[in-house]
């Protein structure tokens, strides 16, 4: 076995002892921006078969938050994919999280919480201004490389 073959051996046996968490897939669908507490919380997954629970763990040591059962499988007419639903609704607590489905994978972190649209908030408002025209435009130190001079005078 060649040092590159060894280096994968060894990764997949630290994986397993220590439950490094696997690359995310697009087969399971969450709100990247996040969940407030109190509402409602919906995840689709992409699957041609019958897959009956998911798992909500926290990204803090992979500890379980919750446990599902995912709805049976129906036709997405619009996307043309069969699709099962995952609502976690009755999870109510703060953090950050991933979907898990065995045998699929996991999907992209989110957040549950009561602020959890501020940061996407800012951000749209900072995009209508960097976009502005007439006057000068400078981001500031989130943004340090976006700023340009008055334009369209």
């Amino acid at each position: 076995m060649n040092r590159f073959g060894f280096s994968k051996v060894i990764f997949l046996v630290i994986a397993c002892c220590f439950g490094v968490a696997a690359e995310p897939t697009s087969l399971i669908k969450v709100d990247q921006v996040g969940y407030l507490p109190d509402a409602r919380k919906l995840a689709f997954v992409v699957t041609n078969q019958n897959v009956s629970e998911f798992f909500i763990r926290s990204i803090d040591g992979n500890s379980l938050a919750f446990r599902g059962t995912l709805s049976a499988r129906v036709d997405d007419i619009d996307s043309g994919d069969q699709v099962q639903v995952a609502d976690f609704s009755a999870l109510e607590t703060q953090g950050t999280f991933y979907l898990e489905v065995p045998g699929l994978g996991r999907s992209w972190t989110f957040g549950i919480g009561p602020l959890i649209y501020q940061r996407a908030f800012y951000l749209a408002l900072r995009a209508f201004y960097g976009q502005r025209c007439g006057t000068a435009v400078n981001l500031g130190p989130d943004f340090p490389n976006y700023k340009h001079a008055a334009c369209h005078l």
